[in-house]
């Protein structure tokens, strides 16, 4: 009886709500429901299947459903979490969803969601795709940072869309894999710069992006970390110009294997068409039409090998491909067209088959008829095309191939947590489960081969120890480590090789990270992405990174002593209010695309002694952050551009010198051919060397440098003393470490002795040496500060010992200034004073009373030790400033 009951109270309610809900075009409910902005309270169905807002239909809908959307503009943050369609009701006006700039717009949790002729505007990221075999066309994307992220999702679709206006295009990244990208229209918004990448895979491999148009970006095709992916058919031209940026491609290729590269048509592009770099092999760049180039049709850099490159058409390039440190690298029945050089420092092939390439401006003769040039064509440095084609060959399209499944991952174990203290310590460790060292906890890594398959993620209150291991990063998604606030990284002594990830330090942590050799991180990020305050960067070797150290809106750095190479970028710092106070020192900086040292609103920082070589572009930028954040106050001196581009600076009030030293510029002279040494500081040039100027604004350096070198941190007032009192030659300004000889201190004696006296100094007449004829060392012997070694010899290139310099600075003093005192007995006050010969022992103890020439610790004073030219112009400006007013 009670079954009965409750089975017609359950009759009588449908039947009660079926007398109330109007059949809505004879479809059964939940399975169709509409939106509009006109809906009420007093439409048919209101609450059932008419509503007013997107998200109360999708809560609604039954799974296989759809929510039709009429026209008008939506203001919501919508969430789906079911397999449902949601589509605009009339593909003529189609409904606008606006995410009022606040989150994501759309975010697909569940698989199998279908989005269809909508416009998505105003998000973080437009469309979330954290879920498998979604489709989304026909929409329209604006106005958002990132107008379709897919992240570690497969086999969505992607088809049919328009994208404008300011943002990024689509990103895939952390492991998405068999995702469709084809016939969408991507368009960047000039002069906004914020639309980098129209299409960007990060560390996501086995996708297709075919048959789409991008126009106005930074790069339009972004392959980072990314493998096995297809890049077909597509139409990519112009660039958004910036006089700040270098770093323009079409296609762009980093730390990636095995992708094919067909059909494309580019042009336009502010600096390459392709680009290939850092250890990116077995890729297949075929049947391109790459038009209209700035710098290079194809690029190709750093270890960037294997690869095959046939049958392309390259026209109107400066360099029709450009090989950099790049080896084995098949090129073949390519057309380069008005292109007026190419490059290869490798070794490269450049013909297959008894084929090579067609170049527009071979000069040869093919005296048999054969098609093939008798001549080769010369690729400088050191490439050679034998076989060159007589007639261009027609380009053929390539045959896109099938789309492979991605293999099917590695079974990860279970989560490790650590809590307490741990230590593994001379181990070989495969380590597949993630990492997650919590407060209380603390790993330590010690004499350890480890592979690692999952991150290491420090948690506040953890800490983790890298030291003196190896570490090799395997198929990983997103960064292989990374620490969260109030947390501890110390890496030391390691090599790690990251397959391009990242090490990633959020804010208000402790970061130690020295003596390591980091190879093939950051792809398309950094090596080391540092949001913290006071992290030291020191001694580390860090190559094939696409960014090398990345300061993001921090300050009080310290990176010191480290060699980059072979990157995009080597040291990007930016953002904020408190990007301020870094120490950028002694850093070896080399084979850089876009910039050496990059800084955006960084301000009060000091950038000396670092050795900028080869970059492509700018060794150094300054650049605004923001209309309202400039770049200022920063100062750069001892720093050594060679083989670079123009430095750029657009901040306001930095200092490219220091003192009365600059920098040292390898293209001075060519472009200030009529300039000499400075009259009154030796060693720099007297003309200004000007920065490259944007926006209007204008410096310089001030005390360009003749030398390249830079004297010890101890030394540098000295120098700059001595430099301002006239007692330096450019003979002793440069090589500060290599110790200083006879003919290098006889120039600081006479100097000295001007200086003090106020007199010229004249040469002895006739010359009693015949090794010598340096004027300076005449006058020295004249005034008898110093006499030859033998009756005709003074041995000019020999090294000085210190109580050599000793006696010729007591000598000088003497000469200038008769009533000079004795110095003070107490031989014994030296520990190796029977090393001290008797002839110097005066002039030691003299200086030595007067703080000139100090110890060298445990009470020696070294007498037979020698004196680098840094200690030599130390210890005569120290001289000159005791006794200049005696």
């Amino acid at each position: 009886m009670r079954k009965f009951y409750l089975f017609l109270s359950v009759f009588l309610c449908f039947a009660l709500m079926s007398a109330f809900i109007p059949s809505v075009e004879g479809l059964s409910v939940g399975l169709e429901v509409w939106v509009s902005p006109v809906y009420s309270q007093k439409t048919a169905g209101w609450g059932m299947t008419r509503f007013s807002e997107i998200k109360d239909a999708v809560d609604v809908v039954l799974p296989g459903g759809t929510v039709y959307v009429g026209p008008g503009t939506y203001y919501e943050n919508i969430i789906i979490a079911k397999s449902i369609t949601l589509q605009g009701e009339n593909p003529d006006s189609i409904p606008v969803i606006n995410g009022g700039g606040n989150g994501d717009v759309i975010t697909l949790l569940s698989d199998g969601i279908t989005l269809k002729n909508l416009e998505i505007t105003k998000g973080s990221f437009g469309i979330n795709v954290v879920s498998d075999n979604n489709t989304i066309t026909d929409c329209r994307l604006t106005e958002n940072y990132f107008r379709i992220m897919i992240r570690g999702a497969n086999n969505n679709t992607i088809t049919s869309c328009h994208f404008s206006g300011k943002g990024e295009g689509i990103a895939l990244s952390s492991g998405a894999s068999n995702n469709i990208i084809t016939d969408n229209t991507i368009l960047g918004n000039y002069p906004d710069h914020r639309g980098c990448t129209a299409i960007r895979l990060g560390n996501s491999s086995y996708n297709l992006i075919a048959d789409n148009t991008m126009d106005y970006y930074r790069v339009h095709v972004l392959l980072a970390g990314s493998d096995h992916n297809i890049v077909a058919n597509n139409t990519i031209s112009r660039s958004w110009p910036s006089p700040l940026v270098t770093d323009y491609s079409g296609i762009s290729i980093y730390a990636s294997d095995y992708n094919t590269i067909i059909n494309n048509n580019i042009s336009s592009i502010a600096q390459s068409g392709i680009r290939m770099m850092n250890h990116s092999t077995y890729n297949t760049i075929q049947s391109n039409k790459i038009k209209d180039i700035d710098h290079a049709g194809i690029d190709l850099y750093y270890n960037t090998n294997e690869n095959r490159i046939e049958n392309n058409e390259i026209n109107q390039t400066t360099y029709g491909i450009i090989l950099d440190k790049a080896y084995g690298n098949r090129i073949d029945s390519n057309s380069f067209i008005n292109t007026n050089k190419s490059f290869d420092n490798g070794s490269n092939i450049w013909n297959y088959m008894g084929k090579g390439n067609y170049w527009s401006d071979y000069k040869g003769v093919d005296s048999n008829n054969d098609g093939l040039g008798d001549t080769s064509v010369l690729i400088l440095p050191s490439g050679k095309q034998t076989y060159p084609l007589i007639d261009a060959p027609i380009i053929v399209a390539a045959q896109k191939p099938d789309l492979e499944s991605a293999p099917v991952k590695p079974i990860e174990g279970e989560l490790l947590v650590i809590t307490s203290t741990e230590t593994w310590e001379n181990k070989t460790i495969e380590q597949r489960s993630p990492i997650m060292i919590m407060e209380g906890g603390t790993l330590t890594i010690s004499n350890s081969n480890l592979q690692l398959f999952s991150g290491i993620s420090v948690w506040n209150g953890g800490k983790l120890i890298l030291e003196n291991s190896e570490l090799l990063v395997s198929t990983i998604e997103g960064n292989f480590i990374e620490v969260f606030p109030d947390a501890e990284l110390v890496v030391r002594n390691s090599v790690i090789t990251g397959k391009g990830h990242s090490i990633w330090v959020r804010k208000d942590t402790r970061l130690l990270v020295e003596n390591n050799e980091f190879h093939q991180l950051g792809s398309w990020t950094a090596a080391l992405h540092v949001e913290t305050d006071g992290a030291v960067i020191k001694n580390n070797i860090i190559e094939g990174s696409y960014l090398a150290i990345q300061l993001n809106q921090s300050k009080d750095h310290q990176i010191i002593g480290n060699t980059i190479l072979d990157g995009v970028i080597g040291v990007n710092s930016y953002g904020g209010l408190s990007n301020s106070n870094h120490c950028i020192k002694d850093n070896d900086i080399s084979n850089m695309i876009v910039a050496g040292y990059h800084g955006a609103g960084v301000t009060n920082s000091i950038i000396t002694g670092n050795t900028f070589r080869n970059i492509w572009g700018s060794p150094v930028s300054l650049s605004h952050y923001s209309p309202d954040r400039h770049t200022e106050g920063n100062v750069l001196y001892y720093n050594n551009f060679i083989n670079s581009g123009s430095a750029l600076d657009n901040g306001n009030g930095n200092l490219w010198y220091f003192g009365n030293s600059g920098n040292y510029w390898d293209d001075y002279l060519e472009k200030n051919p009529d300039a000499k040494e400075d009259a009154l500081y030796a060693g720099t040039w007297d003309k200004d060397y000007s920065i490259t100027l944007v926006e209007g604004l204008s410096n310089s350096d001030k005390y360009p440098l003749m030398v390249e070198d830079k004297p010890s941190d101890w030394a540098l007032v000295e120098i700059d003393r001595a430099k301002t009192a006239n007692i330096t030659t450019t003979k002793v300004l440069g090589g500060y470490h290599t110790n200083i000889t006879r003919e290098e201190f006889c120039e600081l004696a006479v100097k000295l002795y001007e200086a003090l006296s106020g007199k010229k100094a004249q040469p002895v007449f006739p010359n009693p040496f015949n090794d010598t004829d340096n004027p300076e060392i005449l006058k020295a012997n004249r005034l008898g500060i110093v006499l030859g070694v033998s009756t005709d010899r003074f041995a000019p290139e020999s090294s000085i010992t210190r109580q050599e310099l000793a006696v010729m600075l007591f000598r000088t003093l003497k000469i200038t200034i008769p009533e000079l005192g004795s110095p003070a007995a107490g031989a014994e006050r030296f520990s190796d004073k029977d090393e001290i010969a008797s002839w110097s022992i005066d002039a030691i103890l003299f200086l030595n009373d007067h703080d000139i020439m100090k110890g060298v610790g445990e009470d020696r004073i070294n007498p037979k030790g020698n004196t680098t030219k840094e200690q030599a112009i130390a210890l005569a400006i120290r001289t000159y400033g005791t006794f200049v007013n005696q």
